[in-house]
């Protein structure tokens, strides 16, 4: 995992740790302008200062972590100034050898939370995401502008809650590839995103039509920006059918909880 300063700034991780019990198995390294791998405490918060251009990586000391973050309430996270670019494998926080394909229960939740600093996304490449494990990572990230890889294919309840959540400046996402969703999967997943201009998924039903669990508000004051002129949402067949608006029987309402109006929506071809 790798941090690119495009100004002077700064980089820490700080712990949230209300009933101290949030520990690593091998804990964390870092190589910074020195040019020596060191271990990173979190007794005594490190802050590195980077200069314009200067990189700092970050990974797991040799053995790995099982897990990094309990859950949305035990969790360690970034705080930055300056603007920084983010590039690498986030996966290199659990395993140096880049090895692991699944993020365990809560293991990412707050990463980034309210990282204004933040630019753009590391890559995400697992698979498997289980609960919680993306909750709030980069809510309120207000100048994120991209996110290259969101390679997830699986997903449990509450695992993207409020994701990009007030990510004002953020314009695309990738292909949401799960094929099914359960409760709160993307609730309030792309709420404020208001340059996101389309969002392009794989499930085939709304989960939940009573209370739209799966999706709940999460697409309220997405897109609204005044630079945005055309909304578009790509998705199978049958999720677009099942609009009442389609012309195809559907009985499913437009909403922030599925597809707002002023919302073009395209079949994947």
């Amino acid at each position: 995992l790798c941090f690119e300063a495009v100004e002077d700034g700064s980089i820490k991780i700080q712990k949230q740790n209300p009933f101290n019990v949030l520990t690593l198995t091998s804990g964390i390294e870092y190589l910074s302008n020195s040019g020596v791998w060191q271990d990173y405490d979190f007794t005594q918060p490190t802050e590195i200062s980077l200069s314009v251009g200067q990189k700092v990586y970050f990974r797991a000391k040799e053995g790995g972590n099982e897990t990094f973050s309990l859950n949305f309430i035990t969790y360690y996270y970034f705080i930055m100034t300056g603007k920084i670019k983010a590039c690498g494998n986030i996966m290199s926080l659990f395993d140096k050898t880049l090895a692991k394909n699944d993020v365990p229960f809560g293991s990412f939740a707050n990463l980034f939370l309210n990282c204004v600093s933040l630019i753009t996304a590391p890559d995400l490449p697992a698979k498997n995401i289980a609960m919680v494990s993306y909750q709030g990572m980069f809510k309120g990230c207000s100048s994120l502008e991209s996110v290259p890889v969101l390679a997830m294919e699986s997903i449990g309840s509450d695992s993207c809650v409020s994701m990009f959540e007030g990510c004002s400046s953020l314009t695309a996402v990738p292909e949401l590839l799960p094929t099914s969703i359960s409760d709160y999967s993307y609730r309030d997943m792309f709420k404020g995103c208001k340059k996101l201009s389309k969002v392009s998924v794989r499930f085939k039903n709304w989960h939940n039509t009573t209370s739209y669990k799966g999706t709940l508000t999460w697409l309220e004051n997405t897109g609204t920006d005044s630079s945005v002129t055309e909304r578009i949402f790509i998705c199978p067949a049958e999720l677009k059918n099942s609009l009442s608006d389609q012309g195809q029987g559907g009985t499913i309402e437009r909403s922030n909880n599925t597809v707002p109006d002023g919302w073009t929506i395209q079949p994947i071809q």
